[in-house]
């Protein structure tokens, strides 16, 4: 004899009730739990992944910079590990595929990341964007204060024929348009605002409710750049946006010590962004880099 069981059930028998689910994590304890079963390289691997746009050539990349000694199977850990899903949304034929990272999960990550390896993320991307759009694209922190845009929230993409949502148009050393991915946008916003003290109106994208801000810079400098460039705003004098450039870049040449207010560097490096969202050329995007890592230099920035 076979020991069982049997039951009577009716043709329109209805289903028994779903066993209830069990509480979802949260994506700070999904983080948690990803860096106690995740080998030491995985989780560092994470942490660098969180500050860049996460399409697996520049995920391979950062890997490859970052964690040289790192494979396969760490970035097969941060992929199946909780951290990410796939990205439901085209960002273009030739860039592989795409992942997303709850804005929570990536802030958890990034609390755990120094300046200066942040800013290294960012230089590797930003030269991934050099390489894959072209020297007379946007860098990293042109993407992110176009992203902020003039009201300090984030600019809505536009979309391509193909259907790939796409962010917009920069203008090159030739004069020629040139289409970055949406994500590469957000990713710079939201680690540079975090990273590089940027003019207190691009401080909203991601600010938590209640985080008070730092002190205002109070260069005499920047007060009156700031007039120029809400003049230029309203007006479009492009004749404004120089006077700022040519104000600020007097301002940093004279200070003593150099270096020495970096709320300063951080308008300057706005600037002219401003200027060459204009005018374009690699000598401003170069300007306004040096000018922000002078920023991010200082041990109170």
């Amino acid at each position: 004899p076979v020991s069982g069981a049997v039951g009577w059930v009716r043709a329109d028998q209805p289903p028994a009730p779903q066993a209830p689910g069990g509480r979802r994590p949260t994506p700070v304890e999904r983080v948690s739990r990803f860096r106690s079963a995740a080998s030491p390289a995985a989780g560092r691997l994470a942490v660098y992944l969180a500050a860049a746009p996460l399409c697996l050539p520049v995920m391979r990349l950062v890997q490859r910079t970052m964690l040289p000694g790192s494979g396969p199977a760490e970035l097969a850990e941060v992929l199946l590990g909780g951290l990410v899903r796939r990205a439901g949304e085209d960002h273009g034929p030739d860039a592989g595929q795409w992942y997303e990272m709850e804005p929570e999960v990536r802030e958890a990550l990034l609390s755990t990341l120094g300046r200066d390896e942040a800013l290294l993320v960012l230089k590797h991307c930003s030269e991934y964007i050099e390489q894959r759009f072209g020297k007379g694209g946007a860098n990293f922190p042109a993407l992110a204060l176009a992203q902020l845009g003039g009201t300090g929230h984030p600019a809505r993409g536009e979309e391509d024929p193909a259907g790939a949502r796409l962010f917009g148009a920069y203008p090159g050393d030739n004069g020629d348009a040139t289409l970055v991915p949406q994500p590469f946008a957000e990713v710079a916003a939201r680690v540079l605002e975090r990273f590089m003290p940027l003019p207190e109106q691009f401080r909203l994208y991601g600010t938590r409710p209640g985080t008070a801000a730092g002190p205002r810079p109070t260069h005499p400098a920047v007060v009156r750049a700031r007039t120029l460039l809400a003049r230029f705003d309203a007006d479009g004098m492009v004749q404004d946006v120089i006077d700022a450039v040519q104000l600020l870049r007097g301002a940093t040449e004279n200070e003593r010590p150099a270096g020495a207010d970096p709320g300063l560097w951080a308008e300057y490096a706005y600037a002219t962004l401003r200027l060459w969202e204009v005018q374009g050329g690699s000598a401003l995007l170069a300007e306004a880099e040096a000018a922000a890592e002078r920023a991010v230099a200082h041990p109170h920035a």
